[in-house]
């Protein structure tokens, strides 16, 4: 049976994906931050001469900052898919503008534990 709204009764309904974006983009943002900050560490421990000096260069700090944030970007969104399912209103209504979640009747997660 297809998602209608509660209140309009409108089979227009999009899904609304709020939680995964935002804890898509803050963990890109945390990934690469942590990224910058742990390349940033290692060239200062090869400039005091702990680390051979060819361990790291400019290619390698991108090539980092990428990678971390890219697993930074799929944990938030993981993370968000969760928020999304259990807290926040997930369909939109195109007719009415009514939020609302189409799962109202289930019980919580942690009900279930």
């Amino acid at each position: 049976m297809p998602t209608q709204c509660p209140q309009c009764l409108s089979p227009f309904i999009r899904e609304r994906h709020f939680g995964k974006q935002i804890g898509a983009v803050v963990g890109t943002f945390v990934g690469a931050l942590s990224s910058v900050v742990l390349s940033a560490s290692s060239l200062r421990l090869v400039a005091i001469k702990i680390l051979p000096v060819g361990t790291m260069g400019v290619p390698g700090i991108v090539a980092s900052v990428i990678a971390w944030g890219l697993s930074g970007s799929a944990a938030g969104a993981a993370l968000g898919e969760v928020i999304d399912a259990e807290f926040l209103d997930s369909h939109l209504c195109l007719s009415c503008g009514n939020t609302f979640r189409a799962d109202r009747f289930e019980r919580p997660m942690w009900d279930n534990l």
